[in-house]
């Protein structure tokens, strides 16, 4: 799986992503913009990504939340970034977001835990190929 683009990098890790999110990234914020009528939750998002690519060890779960099967998300507003810690070879430590999504409630879809999962596998199935 190719075409990861690096979003931030910080003192301890480099956030990554996916062609997916990439090709989406810039429709989507101005979309999310127009609704909430600010630049605040991309703006959030950002700096609570960089967060996450500066802090080693904890970080509060209201920045960056566990949501099971080694499947974290980057909390900001009302945007969720799913995705899961690894090390890529051109970076080192990495968190790789495999989608995003508006939401304005406070449980996790199961759906889209199930979909980082589904992604997370291929993504390493794929590597894992790569490597032998």
């Amino acid at each position: 799986m190719t075409g990861w683009v690096l979003f931030c990098k910080g003192n301890v890790r480099v956030i990554l992503l996916s062609p997916e999110v990439c090709a989406t990234w810039a429709q989507w914020s101005a979309n999310l913009e127009r609704k909430t009528r600010s630049t605040r939750a991309c703006a959030n998002f950002t700096h609570r990504a960089q967060i996450v690519a500066d802090t080693r060890g904890r970080i509060s779960e209201d920045v960056f939340k566990h949501e099971g099967e080694q499947i974290y998300a980057i909390r900001a507003q009302s945007i969720r970034a799913y995705g899961w810690l690894d090390s890529v070879p051109e970076h080192g430590s990495a968190f790789l977001i495999c989608h995003m999504v508006q939401k304005f409630w406070r449980k996790l879809n199961p759906g889209d835990l199930k979909r980082a999962i589904i992604y997370r596998d291929k993504y390493r199935q794929f590597n894992s190929r790569k490597n032998t």
